[in-house]
């Protein structure tokens, strides 16, 4: 269940607890030269010993087991959020980030027991009977995101045969705009900001992918519905993608990506470097969140560094407990919020 935001001035003593506590996480979240070392170091013994000082110290992960350690490493950091959800006034803050997994982990539900796909399943909190009570529409207590998401892949399975490329697209464009709509919720500016840029980055990486796979105009109309930045992605998508990157770099404030320079890219590789470049983006706006000293923003931003330094800590343990260069793998590593 959500938690609403509560009308009480006395919440001021309950939001300067949280932000206090997630202060505190803050100061021990992996700057960047730690990786530098996690990544140099050799033995399981010694990449273990390099969590000193960090987060992940507090875990009880097994130095034998760290090739599989992936799932261990992103429950460490899904409970954390749980608790600073638990510990929050407001519950939006921290259940939008938790809510693209939950989302995911729902679209795959349908797709095994509905599509009779093999689809892999995503963590989440949420049991298989809730997901099936929420096709069924008889799960009154589920978040209006939810059920929003829930509608439109209902109309996108409607039909007599289901067009597996367009219930994506429905899918994940109905959930950009379910997290808008709670963003907007939380009557936070700087959160509302973040998730209508993420809604943009989001739509802008979909609409690439499926320009790279060639799909048909019905696909693109699917994702360009209820963009943020619709006429934008509108003339994205009549360009070539090699115009894109100085499309993005004058039109969107503060972004920056790699300009075409007449080097002659992969479409993969030109889509890697707009995410990589998107996500810093999104980081570095993220990071505003700091210079706030309690309230929703405050945990929304130290939530937002846990679930890059998760990513970045299950690239490097278990990149480098399977034998992966640290040159490759320091590609891979998402920018931190510290």
């Amino acid at each position: 269940m959500t938690k609403e935001m509560p009308e009480s001035p006395n919440n001021r003593a309950k939001w300067s607890f949280a932000s206090g506590w997630v202060a505190a996480l803050e100061s021990k979240m992996a700057p960047p030269e730690f990786y530098v070392r996690l990544l140099q170091a050799e033995s399981p013994a010694e990449r273990l010993s390099s969590l000193g000082g960090s987060l992940l110290a507090d875990s009880d992960l097994d130095p034998d087991g760290l090739k599989d350690a992936e799932s261990d490493i992103a429950l460490f950091y899904r409970n954390l959020t749980e608790e600073i959800r638990d510990k929050s006034p407001f519950s939006h803050a921290t259940d939008l980030l938790l809510w693209q997994r939950d989302l995911r982990a729902f679209r795959n539900h349908l797709k095994r027991n509905y599509l009779d796909l093999k689809v892999t399943e995503p963590d989440t909190s949420f049991s298989a009977d809730f997901w099936d009570s929420l096709w069924n529409e008889t799960a009154p207590e589920a978040a209006d995101a939810f059920k929003y998401v829930a509608k439109k892949a209902d109309k996108a399975l409607a039909g007599e045969e289901t067009d597996i490329a367009a219930f994506d697209a429905a899918f994940d464009s109905a959930t950009l705009v379910a997290l808008r709509r709670a963003a907007a919720s939380t009557k936070s500016p700087l959160i509302t900001e973040y998730w209508d840029r993420f809604d943009t980055a989001k739509g802008i990486e979909f609409l690439w992918r499926a320009k790279i796979l060639n799909l048909p105009e019905n696909i693109l109309n699917i994702l360009l519905e209820e963009r943020v930045e619709r006429d934008l992605l509108q003339d994205l998508s009549a360009l070539d993608t090699v115009e894109w990157p100085d499309v993005l770099n004058s039109h969107l404030w503060g972004f920056e990506t790699v300009p075409s320079t007449g080097e002659k890219k992969s479409e993969i590789q030109r889509l890697r470097e707009f995410v990589d470049s998107a996500d810093e983006w999104l980081m570095d706006y993220a990071r505003k969140a700091k210079l706030v000293a309690f309230g929703p923003e405050r945990i929304f931003g130290a939530v937002m560094g846990l679930d890059s330094e998760a990513h970045n800590m299950r690239v490097s343990i278990v990149g480098r407990a399977n034998k992966i260069s640290a040159d490759l793998l320091k590609k891979h590593l998402k920018a931190g919020y510290v």
